[in-house]
C-alpha cells in the first residue's frame, strides 16, 4: 500500500534562521553590453514569520535610448535594510509582505554631441559628476517556494535547503541630486529617473541555511 508523503517536513519551522539570496534574473542579463547589475542579500527569519534584510548591489548601465545626441553612463552601488513578515499558503509556498529603506551612492557622465549648420564636425560637451547620493524608500511583495529536489524522501536535508522565488518592489523616491541642463537618468538600484515612483522585481533563488 502506498504511504502518502509528509509535506509538512519540507518547510523546516524554527526560531531563528538566517537565509541568504541571490537575484538569479540580474544574472542572466550580463551578456547585455549596456548594462551589468549584481545584487543580492542576507535574511534573517524569527519566529519563522519575522523578516529583517540586508540587501546591496552594483549597477554600471550605459543606455542607448537616453536621447540621439548623448552618451551616458551610470555606475554605483545600492545597500537597503527592511523587515517584512511572511506568511504560509501551504507548506512548500509562502507570501511576504514587507518595507525597504534603500540609499545609492554613485557616479555619472556623458557627451552631448551638438550639431551646428556653420561648423563641419560637431561639437561635443563632457560632464562628469561624481559622490552623487539618492534615497528611497520600498514596499516589497513577494512569493517563494520550497524546492523539493528529493520528492521520494520528504524528510531529506535537501528539500529545506533551496527555495525559489520573485519580488516585486514599489519605489517611492525621496532624496536625488538634480542637475541643468542634464538630469541624472539612472541611479543604480532605483532604476529610470521618469518620477519619482518606480516599479520593479527581482527574481531570487535562497540558500536557507
Amino acid at each position: 500500500m502506498a504511504v502518502a508523503q509528509d509535506d509538512s517536513l519540507l518547510i523546516q519551522k524554527r526560531l531563528f534562521q538566517p537565509r541568504i539570496y541571490w537575484d538569479y534574473g540580474q544574472t542572466l542579463m550580463l551578456w547585455q553590453e549596456r548594462s551589468q547589475k549584481y545584487e543580492g542579500g542576507l535574511e534573517w527569519l524569527l519566529f519563522d514569520k519575522v523578516q529583517i534584510f540586508a540587501e546591496a548591489g552594483y549597477t554600471k548601465i550605459n543606455p542607448n535610448n537616453l536621447y540621439k545626441n548623448i552618451d551616458y553612463q551610470s555606475e554605483g552601488r545600492f545597500y537597503r535594510l527592511g523587515l517584512g513578515y511572511l506568511a504560509y499558503l501551504d507548506e512548500v509556498n509562502r507570501l511576504g509582505l514587507g518595507v525597504r529603506f534603500a540609499e545609492s551612492s554613485f557616479k555619472d557622465e556623458g557627451v552631448i554631441f551638438i550639431n551646428s549648420e556653420t561648423i563641419n564636425s560637431p561639437m561635443r560637451d563632457d560632464f562628469k559628476r561624481s559622490d552623487l547620493q539618492a534615497t528611497w524608500i520600498e514596499i516589497v511583495l513577494n512569493s517563494e517556494k520550497q524546492l523539493r529536489l528529493k520528492k521520494d524522501v520528504p524528510s531529506s536535508y535537501w528539500n529545506k535547503f533551496f527555495s525559489i522565488g520573485i519580488m516585486i518592489r514599489y519605489k517611492m523616491l525621496l532624496d536625488y541630486p538634480s542637475y541643468q541642463p542634464i538630469e541624472v537618468f539612472s541611479i543604480p538600484g532605483y532604476g529610470r529617473l521618469i518620477n519619482k515612483r518606480n516599479l520593479g522585481f527581482n527574481l531570487f533563488l535562497k540558500i536557507n541555511v
